[in-house]
């Protein structure tokens, strides 16, 4: 780092989920000296391929100087980007009523819907509306004996898809499994 008065102080900038810590090394210990949280970053600023300038709404400009300057601050620029997009999502929701957020609730469960049916791991939980549910109000309203229980997609394969389906998902195969159960 570079302070205000230009001489080198020898500083980790540490980059958290939340925050960016300038850390103090000394010989025993290392000290937080500042926390700043992305929300506080105006700008960050590449100035050659060794320094870059980090600009705080809250506090001056901190000044560093690291050999991998270009990824560090590519980083903390995905990061703000990622933070940014997130909070305008998050405004935008707040401002949606009751109703919009029920209504693309709907629309999200039903393209995981369609995407499980797509790549096979449909399962039918319950709750779900679809199909099934359907189904079994029409069973119910003509009165039909036993009550529908839909099944998972696991359960209606025969044994040996099924037996398949495991392996492939865990790696092990069907005698493996047995012998780790006894």
């Amino acid at each position: 780092k570079i302070n205000n008065l230009g001489r080198h102080q020898k500083r980790i900038l540490r980059l958290t989920s939340t925050s960016l810590l300038n850390v103090k090394v000394t010989a025993t210990e290392e000290v937080t000296t500042r926390t700043h949280t992305y929300n506080d970053v105006s700008r960050v600023a590449l100035m050659n391929t060794e320094l870059f300038v980090i600009s705080y709404d809250t506090d001056h400009d901190f000044r560093y100087i690291s050999p991998v300057a270009m990824q560090i601050v590519q980083e903390i620029s995905s990061r703000l980007s990622i933070r940014r997009t997130n909070d305008k999502k998050r405004m935008s929701l707040q401002q949606m009523t009751h109703q919009q957020q029920a209504d693309m609730s709907m629309q999200f469960q039903k393209k995981l819907g369609v995407e499980r049916r797509r790549t096979g791991m449909e399962t039918v939980e319950e709750g779900e509306e679809g199909e099934e549910e359907e189904k079994r109000k029409e069973r119910e309203e003509r009165g039909s004996e036993k009550p529908f229980t839909p099944m998972s997609r696991l359960t209606r394969m025969n044994p040996s898809e099924r037996a398949l389906k495991l392996e492939r998902i865990t790696g092990d195969t069907e005698e493996q499994r047995l012998t780790m159960a006894v």
